[in-house]
């Protein structure tokens, strides 16, 4: 009996300083992550010589109104580049956010700028369907697709251009949640900003960079032989397929340092778990492999080892207050003067 008590004690022993040993690898990581997107903000590129650059038509899908959507799609007119064609896509003519592009197009007469309507189906995804017709339209080799709700610097051009070389097929950049008007927003935007645009730029650094749909660069001269636009339509998700078909050819996705800022406004739960939630089922069916061991990046399964090895190793995890302690009023100590004729009373 006392051996296996003892042996039963050793285990459970080896379980809990596991457990203690990857809670302590996990935060590693999580360190160690931190420092790196800390040290890509520090070395931040961007092209230098505008003048000298090369042409760029982007293309913002539209549908409905967004949180901030005047801001947002008027950050494209500002942005510092001498060689920009902009265009902006509808389904519909009825479309809310039609209104507002053609006011901004009136706004900026001298730009380069463009709204066109209309739908070709070449998938079942809205948004790829809404921008056939902006790459169709496109005169320029470069071609960023960027949702409608991307607030894009005057640098974005400098910093995006600046990703290019020989190896790269493609430059995406994650969005990070800005301007929450609710609780859920500012939730939102604790997961996008501290846990998904980190790992992405984590994985860029490793050189294993995936594209994020809400800002994809590319270029004619490479996506063309690959099968155009409508090569995007080979997976649910555009960013996936346009992934996919750019390590295919053997050539890099890479990101741009650090993600462009997304305005949340106010936000409910479920908005938010339904975004969340669509994603997550998005990169389960394109790469089922990479999402398996997503559960790992959390906070969720470290903090549970810790509690778990706490709890074995018999450590209190709630230590009771220091005047408690000190007046002696612990599990050995004397009830005070007057406590038992207290009990009687309180038992009468």
């Amino acid at each position: 009996m006392r051996t296996s008590r003892r042996l039963g004690s050793t285990v459970g022993v080896a379980v809990a300083y596991f457990l203690l040993l990857f809670s302590a690898a996990m935060l590693a990581v999580h360190l160690v992550t931190q420092i790196i997107v800390l040290r890509r903000k520090s070395s931040q590129i961007s092209s230098d010589d505008p003048a000298a650059a090369e042409a760029v038509t982007i293309v913002r899908p539209i549908s409905q109104i967004e949180p901030h959507i005047w801001q947002t799609l008027e950050s494209t007119f500002q942005i510092d580049w001498p060689n920009l064609a902009i265009v902006f896509c509808a389904a519909r003519e009825n479309d809310p956010a039609v209104a507002i592009v053609r006011a901004l197009l009136d706004r900026h007469p001298d730009a380069h700028a463009q709204l066109l309507l209309g739908e070709s189906r070449i998938s079942d995804n809205p948004k790829l369907n809404n921008c056939v017709k902006g790459w169709t339209a496109a005169r320029t080799d470069v071609v960023a697709f960027v949702d409608s709700n991307v607030l894009l610097p005057r640098d974005y051009l400098k910093v995006m251009m600046a990703c290019w070389d020989e190896e790269t097929g493609m430059i995406s950049v994650p969005a990070v949640g800005a301007a929450p008007g609710s609780f859920w927003a500012e939730t939102e935007c604790a997961i996008l900003n501290t846990h998904q645009a980190r790992w992405q730029l984590v994985a860029d650094t490793c050189g294993m960079g995936f594209a994020q749909g809400k800002n994809l660069m590319f270029r004619k001269s490479v996506l063309d032989p690959l099968g155009g636009i409508a090569v995007l339509a080979r997976e649910p998700a555009e960013d996936a397929a346009a992934t996919k078909a750019i390590r295919q050819a053997r050539l890099c996705v890479r990101l741009a340092p650090m993600p462009f800022p997304q305005p949340l406004g106010a936000k409910t739960f479920r908005q938010v778990w339904n975004r969340h939630l669509r994603w997550a089922k998005l990169r389960r069916a394109t790469f089922p492999l990479q999402y398996l061991p997503e559960f790992l990046t959390g906070s969720v399964l470290p903090f549970t080892a810790l509690v778990s090895a706490l709890l074995i190793l018999g450590i209190d995890l709630f230590v009771p207050p220091l005047s408690s302690r000190q007046s002696g009023s612990g599990p050995n100590s004397s009830p005070p003067e007057g406590s038992a004729g207290m009990s009687r009373h309180g038992r009468l």
